[in-house]
């Protein structure tokens, strides 16, 4: 994980995904959670909904939102989030997939 944010592990009974604060820069205590994560129609971009749980501004620009993808796009691409994610080994070398297909 990045010394720029960190999970706030006590705030995750408050919203869907663990509420990130930001310990840096610009947004240095904005404290967030993402919401609803997907692709564009286009597959060419990340969209996402976003609560702000804490901040010290009162409006958030579209600066903030790219530095916010900017961190979502950390995660989803940090080994320690995709390690568990598609594709692991079992005792004998042979893959298996990690994902749950649910019925709907």
């Amino acid at each position: 994980m990045s010394e720029e944010y960190k999970f706030r592990d006590d705030l995750k009974h408050l919203f869907i995904t663990t509420p990130i604060e930001i310990l840096t820069g610009k947004y240095k205590g904005v404290i967030f959670a993402f919401g609803k994560i997907g692709l564009s129609d286009s597959l060419d971009q990340l969209e996402f909904h976003y609560s702000i749980y804490k901040s010290p501004f009162k409006k958030h620009d579209e600066e903030f939102k790219e530095y916010i993808t900017g961190i979502l796009t950390n995660l989803i691409l940090s080994e320690e989030t995709t390690n568990d994610l598609i594709q692991e080994k079992d005792d004998n070398g042979r893959e298996n997939s990690n994902q749950e297909f649910i019925d709907e």
